[in-house]
């Protein structure tokens, strides 16, 4: 009796023998995935927040008598994404939105809760304004501090520093923006340690005495 023998010929692989090409291209879309995965939530969950409850960094500068204010809105603390000017300035005034309420629902005796307050420092001349997001909390000693500075003709340079909300910009925000340190400090040390280990390779270094030979196994 005569036996098929037609696994054997080179065309009939089995489904689950890869080729060598397919495993690696396999294991670049594992990579890239995860990469991604890991950008989105060590990277982009902090920066959505912060620009959500952002930071701002704000300068007023008197040249001769003018005074021109500079404002740059912040996620992350440092990186800038929106930045405004205005020239000149001539008083500050305050604007204050009220939380909302939320809706109870039918049958239920919990209380309503209501949102956090909105504040908003005004840098405004006749014909413009600027609006920043300030702490109900912080707005006055900011308007005090603008109000000197603007009515101080010695005065040459003011620089604050504002937050949106103190619970969510400083503590919340502060916590999350550790993990686009880390993720990125992961990232450099990666790259160096395969640096190291090419230069060792390219040197003619023993495997058994590169550094970082358990790492790159």
């Amino acid at each position: 009796m005569s036996e098929s023998r037609d696994d054997h010929f080179p065309g009939n692989n089995h489904s689950g023998n890869k080729k060598p090409g397919q495993s690696r291209l396999a294991k670049v879309g594992v990579y890239l995935f995860t990469q991604a995965l890991a950008f989105l939530a060590l990277v982009g969950l902090p920066a959505f927040w912060t620009a959500f409850a952002p930071v701002s960094w704000i300068t007023l500068e008197r040249r001769e008598e003018t005074v021109s204010a500079s404002v740059r809105t912040c996620l992350l603390f440092v990186v800038p994404y929106r930045q405004e000017t205005l020239n000149p300035v001539t008083g500050f005034s305050d604007r204050i939105v009220g939380g909302t309420y939320s809706s109870r629902r039918s049958g239920s005796n919990s209380p309503r809760t209501k949102s956090e307050d909105q504040g908003f420092l005004v840098i405004q001349n006749e014909t413009q304004h600027i609006e920043v997001q300030v702490s109900p909390a912080s707005i006055e000693s900011v308007i005090e501090r603008s109000e000197a500075f603007l009515s101080d003709p010695q005065a040459e340079q003011l620089k604050l520093f504002v937050v949106a909300n103190w619970k969510f910009s400083v503590f919340g925000g502060g916590l999350l923006a550790v993990l686009p340190v880390l993720y990125f400090g992961a990232l450099i040390l990666g790259v160096v340690i395969k640096g190291i280990h090419l230069i060792q390779k390219l040197c003619g270094v023993p495997v058994e005495r590169r550094l970082f030979a358990k790492i790159m196994r």
